[in-house]
């Protein structure tokens, strides 16, 4: 596109490479432009589980630039040392990470000029890296106001599992939320992100004497598992006696055995700052990494109010 060629040429010259079956080699033309196109997507089994759509939207994004994702996957996220060496070894671009990246593997990754971007996550103390969050605090912290409003009073929390970055923002937003309010929790239980963690998160703070009358979930799974558990087990009329909250905005949440009051995550502007990050970085002009803090977008449904 954009070349000095006659019109005719190029026609003969395309139709020449489609009866060849041309295609243009891209590791060939790596060694010639010194870009491998290539930029690092470094994701955790819970947010492939939990959260496919910003890993989708990413991906969309850095192909719409003429970049390919290089996907690498973790069970956990202290993985990432490990993994590092072999996906270096592809000679990224970049790298844009949904999981945690500790002081070591960053400075790595800056001694061989391979700019890290990250997404929901921050950079270790002292280390500066671009980075696109969404923000858990307030959105949290409105689904509490939310509540209050609606004179909810006994609030219990199921997060995500211990040191969970996002778990532990979510949580922030709860305690800060209520603390405005001048409202204590009743109770605080971890899960792992899971249907059948939340349920069983669900079942304990049930199980006792002073009810919760309501219940912030860390994400979607856990609230989808802890509404069922509380109308199939214990018969509890929701939204009337016990209001339930997620965050994500999984495509489930909306359907209607569920109807589930949660936070959208803008996902494919998160996705557009990254990759714009990305971009930015190729042009090495040695600007300070931006920080991008979105906002989610509160869904009201019936799992707190009929």
């Amino acid at each position: 596109p954009g070349a000095s060629i006659a019109a005719p040429t190029r026609a003969k010259v395309e139709t020449a490479a489609r009866s060849l079956g041309y295609q243009p080699n891209a590791l060939a033309r790596s060694l010639i432009t010194r870009r491998s196109g290539l930029v690092g997507l470094v994701v955790t089994t819970a947010t492939l589980r939990h959260s496919p759509q910003i890993v989708h939207d990413l991906s969309d994004a850095l192909q719409k630039a003429g970049l390919q994702p290089l996907l690498t996957t973790l069970a956990d996220e202290r993985d990432l040392m490990e993994r590092l060496p072999q996906l270096l070894n592809y000679q990224p671009e970049a790298i844009i990470s949904l999981a945690t990246v500790r002081r070591e593997a960053l400075l790595i990754a800056r001694e061989r000029a391979i700019p890290i971007v990250l997404v929901n996550r921050k950079a270790p103390k002292g280390l500066m890296t671009a980075s696109v969050r969404c923000d858990h605090v307030s959105g949290v912290g409105a689904l509490v106001q939310t509540l209050v409003t609606a004179e909810r009073r006994r609030f219990a929390f199921i997060a995500g599992p211990e040191r969970a970055p996002v778990s532990d923002e979510r949580w922030r937003g709860f305690e800060r939320g209520l603390r405005g309010a001048g409202l204590t929790p009743i109770a605080v239980v971890h899960a792992d992100y899971t249907y059948e963690g939340g349920a069983e998160a669900a079942r304990l703070l049930l199980d006792r004497s002073s009810r919760p009358d309501a219940i912030i979930c860390a994400n979607d799974a856990m609230a989808l598992g802890a509404l069922d558990i509380s109308r199939t087990e214990f018969g509890i009329d929701v939204p009337k006696e016990l209001a339930i909250t997620g965050f994500d905005d999984l495509p489930e949440a909306g359907r209607p055995p569920y109807m589930l009051t949660t936070v959208r995550q803008p996902t494919e502007t998160m996705a557009q700052l990254a990759v714009e990050e990305v971009l930015r970085s190729r042009l090495a002009t040695h600007d300070t990494p931006r920080q991008h803090l979105v906002a989610g977008t509160v869904k009201l449904r019936n799992s707190t109010s009929a």
